[in-house]
Formats: C-alpha cells, sequence, structure tokens
C-alpha cells in the first residue's frame, strides 16, 4: 500500500506523463476504492457473525483480497495510460484496503474489550512505522530498477504473509 499512497503521483508523471498539476485529475480514485474495500470487506465479514460463524476465520474473503493486491500490482508496472494506472492501483489498494478491515477486525476480535483501544492504536502505530521504513526503500528501489519491477515485487510481497495467514488456524476469539 505504501507504493500507492506515497508514490503513485511520481509513478503517474514518469510513466504515464502526466503534468503534476494534473495528478489530482486522476488520484483521488484509488484512496475512494480503499475506502470502499475495506467497508465492503468488513460488512461482508461481519455479515459471517450474524449467522453464528464468530470463530470462523474469512479466509475465502481474505484470499480474495489478497488476489486484488497481488494482481493490482502487477498491473501498476504494465500501465502506461494514466487511466490503466488509475485502474491498476485501485485494485492493488482495494486489495490493501479488503486485508487491511478483514485483519483488523480479525485482531479486535481477539483481544478482551478493554484493551481494544490499545490494539487499535498500536495497529495504527505498526502501519506508520511499517510506511517509515518502506518508504526510503521504495526510493532505493525505484532509482535502481523500473517501476514495474518495484510494483511486481510489492505486489508479490503479499503472497508468502498471505499464505501464513490463510494456513494457520486463528486463536479463539474473545466473548462478547
Amino acid at each position: 500500500m505504501a507504493l500507492c499512497f506515497l508514490w503513485s503521483s511520481k509513478i503517474l508523471v514518469a510513466r504515464a506523463h502526466v503534468a503534476p498539476l494534473h495528478v489530482g485529475k486522476y488520484l483521488w480514485v484509488p484512496p475512494v476504492l480503499f475506502d470502499f474495500a475495506s467497508i465492503a470487506f468488513g460488512w461482508l465479514s461481519s455479515r459471517r457473525h450474524r449467522h453464528g460463524t464468530v470463530d470462523a476465520s474469512p479466509k475465502l474473503l481474505f484470499a480474495v483480497a489478497a488476489g486484488l493486491a497481488v494482481v493490482g500490482g502487477a498491473l501498476i508496472g504494465r500501465a502506461t495510460t494514466p487511466w490503466s494506472f488509475v485502474a491498476a492501483v485501485s485494485v492493488a489498494i482495494a486489495g490493501g484496503g479488503a486485508m487491511f478491515a478483514l485483519i483488523t477486525e480479525d485482531m479486535l476480535s481477539r483481544v478482551a474489550p478493554t484493551k481494544v483501544s490499545t490494539a487499535s492504536g498500536i495497529t495504527a502505530a505498526s502501519q506508520s512505522v511499517a510506511y517509515v521504513i518502506a518508504n526510503p526503500l521504495i526510493g532505493l528501489a525505484r532509482e535502481r530498477y523500473s517501476d514495474a519491477a518495484v510494483a511486481t515485487v510489492l505486489g508479490a510481497i503479499v503472497i508468502p504473509g498471505a499464505l501464513v495467514w490463510l494456513a494457520t488456524t486463528p486463536p479463539k476469539r474473545v466473548s462478547p
């Protein structure tokens, strides 16, 4: 998600030859898709609870979300027009938003109600630290390799983490 949120404007200018003053015409779309996917996948996950499957992990939803992130990452490097780039970033970021919602929901359901606020704060701080670490690394990679290679590798990084999350048996949820 760091590539999508933090580097999209530079890549849009470099690859699709959009003037910096016109980047805003395009890059409002990916955050909207991030929000939409976060809400939609969160809602789909919440629906599971209405049917008595409180201990079920949303494995299929998570696999779909990870697939979106991976496919979007692969497409970013192949996009050459402004709108094809926006579409690719939107797919990748929608997958990331969906994964974020599902992981957050899962984590918060496994901590005691008295610890939810602390857990939420730790999650937000972890994301900020990840961006602080990832941002200069992405910059270095962009200097040495093509944007296509960087986007493909970052999309592929999702795969091992997603497989581990899908393959593990999560701890029990805390009763409400």
